[in-house]
């Protein structure tokens, strides 16, 4: 039996739902909305050519270091051995210190001032990204190794229980994939598993590669300059035995180390937006559809015209968003005080109301 690994995912609780709406876009700043599209860019009006061009520019030199940093080839330096020579010097040197040594302790000195002659070389080898993703795993079936083995005979014959079934699984493994060239690369695939089980399944050899593309994409809009994780390698392999559909197509993030940093970017785009936009929450609030219903909500929360009195008293989007927040906790353990009220009412009322009950019954046969 064939196992495909689903991809993984993250697991959203039920609660309360404007909660949950703040909590998605929580750290989010207004600035990263402007980002995010031309489209949304384009909200600036006057400014929209100035701050297009700057943003341009500076996107324009981050991916050309990423690509900088990011060669199809890497680098470096491997000691290769030229020769030896034998140092006279130093071998009469220690040789007098020695109190009449003889002929076999000389001879057996003289190795010792045999010196190695080596030389660093420049060398280049292929880039390789290290995955380790599992890709499938291969069970056993009892009916399988029976039918496999020839009868329960054949089993008893080599020890073979049903306690002993995981004993023939495998796991197929994509351990790396190598680039190649500016869109080739190769996937190196692995099996691990005992040899029996390699021979049950009928698996020729441990390892296989097979031929695929892939490419450096960048997220949308201006991003890459403002937020992590924005830029990723695209991996794309036809079907075969041991790479399933599901894993044909692959994402992999490129680390920290393996891109500029963005800080001085987020800094000048920053500044820029506080000269050029002073107004942009504004302009964000009456355009973001992510955040018609938190504005809303917030009016409704703290009367209309709150929202403008607290963008012009410099609050931010996260401040307005925290402010909001506490409101809504307040009102839930408000009503949550008030519900508890109520059972405990509900369940007094009822005590005595059956009791009043019960003891008319009994009054009954008294």
């Amino acid at each position: 039996m064939i196992k495909h690994l689903p991809l993984l995912g993250h697991r959203m609780t039920r609660i309360f739902p404007i909660l949950l709406f703040i909590g998605l876009a929580w750290g989010q700043d207004e600035i990263l909305w402007f980002l995010e599209s031309d489209e949304n860019l384009k909200y600036l009006d006057n400014n929209y050519e100035i701050i297009q061009s700057e943003l341009d520019n500076m996107l324009l030199k981050y991916k050309e270091s990423v690509l900088l940093k990011n060669p199809v080839k890497i680098n470096y330096k491997e000691e290769i051995i030229k020769g030896s020579y034998f140092d006279e010097d130093a071998y009469l040197s220690a040789l007098l210190q020695m109190n009449n040594p003889s002929q076999a302790e000389a001879n057996a000195m003289k190795n010792m001032f045999y010196r190695t002659v080596s030389e660093n070389i420049n060398k280049e080898r292929n880039r390789q990204i290290n995955l380790n993703d599992t890709l499938l795993i291969k069970d056993a079936e009892w009916n399988e190794l029976l039918s496999h083995y020839g009868g329960y005979s054949q089993l008893s014959e080599k020890s073979i229980t049903k306690d002993k079934i995981k004993d023939f699984n495998v796991s197929v493994v994509l351990e790396t994939v190598e680039l190649i060239g500016k869109e080739k690369c190769l996937a190196y695939i692995k099996i691990f598993g005992s040899d029996k089980a390699l021979k049950f399944h009928n698996i020729p050899k441990r390892t296989f590669k097979y031929e695929g593309n892939y490419k450096i994409t960048f997220a949308d809009g201006f991003l890459p300059l403002y937020v992590d994780n924005s830029v990723w390698y695209e991996l794309k392999f036809d079907e075969k035995k041991y790479l399933p559909k599901s894993k044909t197509k692959l994402k992999f993030f490129l680390n920290k180390n393996s891109l500029p940093d963005i800080t001085l970017y987020k800094k000048t785009i920053k500044t820029m937006f506080n000269d050029l936009v002073p107004n942009r929450l504004d302009i964000f609030f009456d355009n973001s559809s992510d955040y018609v219903d938190f504005k809303t909500k917030y009016r409704q929360a703290f009367g209309k015209k709150q929202l403008n009195r607290d963008i012009q008293n410099g609050m931010n989007l996260n401040e307005i968003k925290l402010k909001f927040e506490s409101y809504v906790k307040k009102k839930e353990l408000k009503a949550k005080k008030r519900n508890d009220k109520i059972k405990e009412v509900c369940f007094i009322s009822c005590y005595a109301g059956c009791s009043t009950y019960l003891l008319l019954i009994l009054g009954g046969y008294l």
